[in-house]
Parts: C-alpha cells; sequence; structure tokens
C-alpha cells in the first residue's frame, strides 16, 4: 500500500530525500515518529514515518506518509544511521519523537502492506512509551540502549565508533547542540 524508503548505510541519500521533502512541503508541515522496539531484538525493523499535513477536511487534518525503514534498531550499524537521520530531520526543523511498541506493531508498520490510518491525530496516537529519538545524537546511553553487544562488546564498541564517523562528517547535527559535550562522554565510555 505504502511506498517504503531505505537508507540503510546512506546518510546522504536520506539528506538529500528530506532536502527534496522540506522544499516541497515546507518543514512546519512535517513531522514524525521513530517506532521500534525496546529490548535487544534483531529481527524487527524500526520505521520512522514522516507525515506530512496536507490540509483540513471539516476542520479535520489529512495526512500523507513517508515510510523510512530497514534498520534493526539493536544492531549496531543501524543505530548510527538511524540517529543520522533522525539528527537530520531536527536539524531541517523536522521533529521526530520516539515512540516504543511491541514488535508485532513495529513489523505492521515498516511493512508498508497496511493502510495507516492514524486519524487525526496522525502519527501522534497515544499508544506505545514515548522517549526523546533526538536523545540518540547527544545521550551515549539512549544511543547505546539495547545495542546488541555481540562478543566481546564488538556491536557496543563498533556502534560507538561508527557514532564518532557519522558525527565528524556531520551527520549527527541536529543544529540545536554543540556534540563536543557528547564527544567528551563518548571517550569516556570507550576508555572504560
Amino acid at each position: 500500500m505504502f511506498s517504503t524508503y531505505t537508507f540503510y548505510k546512506h546518510p546522504q541519500k536520506f539528506n538529500h530525500f528530506l532536502s527534496e521533502l522540506v522544499t516541497k512541503c515546507g518543514s512546519e508541515n512535517l513531522d514524525g515518529v521513530l517506532l521500534t522496539v525496546d529490548k535487544v531484538d534483531r529481527e524487527t525493523e524500526s520505521v520512522l514515518i514522516l507525515q506530512e499535513t496536507l490540509g483540513l477536511i471539516n476542520n479535520k487534518p489529512y495526512f500523507r506518509y513517508y515510510l523510512c525503514s530497514g534498520w534493526v534498531f539493536s544492531y549496531w550499524r543501524s543505530r548510527g544511521y538511524i540517529a543520522a537521520s533522525v539528527a537530520m530531520c531536527w536539524k531541517n526543523k523536522v521533529y521526530v519523537r520516539g515512540l516504543y511498541l511491541d514488535a508485532s506493531t513495529v513489523a505492521h508498520y515498516a511493512s508498508g502492506k497496511s493502510l495507516l490510518n492514524f486519524g487525526q491525530d496522525g502519527v501522534h496516537f497515544p499508544n506505545g512509551v514515548r522517549w526523546y529519538a533526538e536523545d540518540l545524537a547527544y545521550v551515549p546511553d539512549v544511543y547505546l540502549k539495547n545495542v546488541d553487544p555481540e562478543e566481546n562488546k564488538f556491536g557496543l564498541n563498533a556502534a560507538l565508533s561508527l557514532w564518532f564517523q557519522l558525527n565528524s562528517k556531520g551527520f549527527l547535527d541536529t543544529g540545536f547542540m554543540n556534540n563536543d559535550v557528547v564527544l567528551k562522554d563518548l571517550t569516556m565510555l570507550v576508555k572504560n
């Protein structure tokens, strides 16, 4: 029913996609939600749903949705690229919040094969546990939460390394905070 967009390992392509969307729609008409699970789960794909407000019918908004999937939130490499995508959204004033849901619900939305009928509230439905998705770029504990540590903490160390790489290329800049503070915290984590 819905096209899904995959930007795994391609933050520059996501940035291009987002820039075109913001130019077409205006950031004031876009927001989003990152749906994922709150546990180590290497099976469930997370989905970033960007919502465009198209207008009103009978004083109720109607929306168009853009589904970005292909990321397994517990996998270290996916975590870095999801963090970059969320940071780019925030930098473009497209505010994305996080929502933890059960695996079957996340998979249902990530597939793009079902009608997205969120009602007049759009992606701001009340189910699930809310969290600050932008913290993926700022808060080491949030960035590493539920990353599969793998053998000898390889997953955690690789996630940190990828964070440093993406940050040095500007992909984790939300436009709101200096990541030098985060660099200091992450450097301390790496040493421990």
